[in-house]
């Protein structure tokens, strides 16, 4: 019998295993190449043409679109419609993804693109009603800002045809998302600018807050911690349910944070300093706008021109407003004003029939309209919208529980003139000079700001402006009781009535967090929030400390710009350790602290380990004392209002702790605040050598205080931000400072608002303005522009030059737009 031998397994060989491994490897290859050569065919498509020859419709004329080494657009046109043309279309071509967030986020319209995350803002947009208030103005404007808006919102649809006809591409986040892109009309414009209004002007969380210190302390505990001027006690309030049922829910405003205005010190400084103090004899004018380091900013820089009217400086995409500029003639900076234009009122509704408030001794319908937010990935939303006479309500915003609550704000009433925010400046725009300038600001609405002004002849003035209410009582800034005909607004304020100064014989003018010049013979005291003049006094400090070494010119004002010394923090030391007292019984790291302290000189510099001590120290000791009167979300929420901090609670504490007789209700006593004080001391140092190392030559401020920079609008697919941007930067301020950033108590210590704007203005050569924007011009390339930002972040200015012959000189390309077929 003959046995077979069995065969061996069959294998694959070696050399066929390498060859299906080299084939996988080669398609995945091909298909990242296809998928790299995808994307990169997109972002070019969607890079605009900058340079050439366009046809567009919309143009009466042929005009051109310049742009300098630094990217800034300056448009030249044979008039001021064309010219606005093409502002529009340079806005669309560098920023038309951030303006169409800006517009959704406006209209409540940013659910259907981003799916429920996007809600919470929508909701607060749609229950103000911004959108259906931009439509009545819309409807209602003068024949010269109707025609202005056109002209502006042409410009962008231009740039939007070509996208839809396919000659151009969109920019490839919309691409990504899918985002539709509509026409752009003038509503948008005005919706636009009434959301970033309420950014800046909504204080609706400061009187909630304050409502519930009152509840939590009582009137008398509370009122040390109110805006100066404003007593705690003055209105009832209603009962409603306890405290601690509601404070959880509460947030901050999520429509000022789709805006990118989140943060106590946003708004901005200007200042103004008189001919004869500088060196050419003329005003001399600064400002700088505080605002989160994002990419690309919420700011952008522009020049148009014609042959009659020119004007340069910096605009909010989607609009044709310069909130800081010059015109060859006179320059200009707006400041928030801080003044109370919203106001909160309990409502008493019917308990048998909810859609039934009480208005004095009568009864009244609630009048109500339906919102429907389409909602991407879900079903739509159905949005029932309720208000009285005096607003809309929104308890049911809030978050957890409230009684009814309507808001009154400035930018949904309906009486005044109508668009006057968006007219007024428009008109301004064409100011001969300082007195001309005041009064195109009469009509101005929304926002309230205070602006500073000059002209060449050395005329200049502080105006405040806007539609602020009248009212017969104070309202000890916390919510009113609707039912009382005594807290109802009587219209607007006189524009005669609002504060205003001349530069005549002052030396200079300051607009930042000071309190503003009263009118003498006004009947109605104006409500302020917190404005305790702590960046001002700081500018005049400089201001007179430069002005006695000689005259200043625009280099040297723009110096003052790069200031982190912090006003009064060196008395605020010294009373922290008088109270602490003798530290010798105290472990080496608490006296290694307060050593540290007194060898500070009062700057926040990125390498100052005094401040990395002196900031870790406040918030330690804010905490130590009110974390349990106050309790811990009623307290992060005061720490998040606007004009506010851990120096100013820290200003109560210290005023309570040396008070003669201790006020009746105090959250705490002399005895409590020192042992708090010595915990404290030691508490930071232990913090400090964990985070930083035991060596305390290395306790930096900047290692503390990280100035990171994040996409701006449609965060989860904005474009990449280089590493260095995402990582940080070391850096100096504090929210106080001249050169402002302010840190996040809640996420100690990333800064969250800076100076990203700055702007200097010689009036004897306006054509050759000092300038630095945070960010690139573009959000499809928001890390561009390298050498522009190290400027910026080093606080160095760089030329906005606006004479031809400059622009020419350093043009890097232009493009010609002339009138299609």
């Amino acid at each position: 019998m003959t046995r077979s031998t069995p065969e061996p397994p069959t294998r694959v060989g070696g050399f066929p295993r390498m060859l299906i491994a080299l084939g996988l490897a080669l398609a995945v290859g091909a298909l990242a190449t296809l998928r790299f050569v995808q994307v990169r065919s997109v972002e070019r498509r969607a890079q605009p043409v900058l340079d050439g020859r366009l046809q567009v419709p919309g143009p009466e004329e042929p005009l051109r679109v310049v742009r300098d080494a630094r990217g800034i657009p300056h448009v030249r046109a044979g008039n001021s419609r064309d010219a606005l043309f093409g502002l529009g279309f340079a806005h669309a071509q560098d920023r038309l993804a951030q303006m169409e967030w800006l517009r959704r986020s406006a209209l409540g319209r940013t659910a259907e693109v981003i799916g429920s995350d996007g809600l919470p803002a929508d909701r607060w947009a749609r229950t103000l009603g911004i959108g259906v208030r931009a439509e009545a103005e819309a409807a209602a404007l003068d024949v010269e800002t109707r025609q202005a808006l056109e002209a502006y919102a042409a410009g962008i649809n231009a740039r939007l045809e070509r996208i839809r006809s396919g000659a151009a591409g969109a920019p490839p986040i919309l691409l990504q998302l899918g985002v539709d892109l509509e026409p752009w009309t003038p509503a948008h414009t005005l919706a636009v600018l009434k959301a970033y209004a309420w950014s800046l002007d909504g204080s609706h969380d400061a009187s909630l807050v304050l409502s519930d210190l009152i509840e939590r302390l009582g009137g008398f505990g509370a009122r040390p911690f109110f805006p100066p001027s404003a007593s705690g006690d003055l209105v009832p309030l209603p009962p409603h349910s306890p405290i601690e049922a509601r404070a959880p829910g509460l947030s901050p405003d999520p429509l000022r944070r789709a805006f990118g205005l989140v943060g106590r010190s946003v708004g901005s400084s200007a200042w103004l300093v008189a001919g004869r103090m500088s060196q050419q004899r003329r005003p001399l004018l600064a400002s700088d706008l505080h605002l989160g380091p994002t990419a690309p900013s919420l700011m952008y820089e522009a020049h148009w021109s014609t042959p009659g009217v020119e004007v340069a400086g910096v605009t909010l995409p989607g609009a044709p407003v310069f909130w800081s500029g010059h015109n060859g003639r006179v320059a200009w900076a707006a400041t928030h004003a801080r003044c109370a234009v919203v106001d909160l009122y309990w409502e008493t509704l019917d308990p048998d029939d909810s859609n039934r408030y009480r208005d004095g001794h009568r009864w009244r319908r609630v009048s109500r309209r339906e919102e429907t937010i389409a909602v991407r990935g879900g079903d739509s939303e159905v949005l029932e919208v309720r208000a009285t006479d005096r607003g809309p309500l929104i308890h049911e915003r809030l978050g957890g529980e409230r009684a009814p609550l309507a808001v009154a704000w400035s930018g949904i009433e309906s009486g005044g003139p109508a668009a006057s925010g968006v007219a007024a400046l428009l008109r301004a725009v064409r100011a001969s000079g300082a007195s001309s300038f005041r009064a195109a600001l009469a009509d101005h609405r929304e926002p309230v700001l205070a602006f500073v002004f000059a002209d060449r002849n050395g005329d200049g003035g502080l105006q405040m402006a806007g539609w602020v209410p009248s009212r017969a009582l104070s309202t000890g800034r916390v919510p009113l009781p609707g039912r009382s005909g005594w807290y109802a607004w009587r219209g607007p304020l006189p524009f005669e009535a609002l504060p205003r100064a001349e530069l005549g014989s002052e030396p200079w003018l300051v607009a930042a967090d000071n309190p503003l010049p009263a009118v003498a013979d006004a009947e109605v005291p104006l409500e302020w929030w917190w404005r305790d003049g702590r960046r001002a006094r700081r500018i005049e400090q400089l201001l007179r400390a430069a002005t006695e070494r000689g005259p200043l010119d625009a280099r040297g004002v723009a110096a003052l710009q790069r200031d982190v010394g912090i006003d009064a923090a060196l008395d605020r030391v010294g009373m922290a350790l008088e109270l602490a007292g003798d530290l010798q019984d105290l472990p080496p790291e608490t006296r290694q602290v307060a050593e540290s302290l007194r060898n500070w000189g009062g700057e926040a510099r990125a390498d100052s380990v005094g401040a990395a001590v002196w900031h870790l120290l406040q918030l330690e000791t804010v905490r130590a004392v009110l974390e349990q009167p106050f309790g811990p979300e009623l307290l992060a929420r005061y720490l998040d209002l606007r004009g506010v901090g851990p120096d100013v609670l820290l200003d109560a504490i210290f005023g309570i702790a040396t008070a003669t007789t201790p006020p009746p209700d105090a959250v705490t006593d002399s005895a409590a605040v020192v042992a708090a004080l010595r915990a404290s001391l030691r508490r930071t140092g232990l913090a400090l050598r964990a985070r930083l190392g035991v060596d305390a030559d290395r306790w930096h401020w900047g290692r503390l205080h990280a100035l990171r920079f994040r996409p701006f609008g449609w965060a989860s697919a904005s474009p990449s931000l280089s590493s260095r941007l995402r990582n940080g930067f070391p850096y100096a301020g504090n929210g106080v400072t001249v050169a402002a950033a302010e840190y996040d108590p809640g996420h100690p210590f990333d800064v969250r608002v800076v100076s990203g704007y700055r702007w200097v203005v010689d009036l004897a050569s306006p054509e050759h303005a000092l300038s630095a924007l945070a960010s690139a011009p573009s959000d499809q390339s928001p890390s561009a522009d390298a050498a522009g930002f190290e400027r910026w972040l080093a606080g160095e200015l760089t030329l906005l030059a606006t004479h031809p012959l400059a622009v020419d000189e350093t043009a890097r390309a232009t493009l010609l737009l002339e009138p299609a077929p």
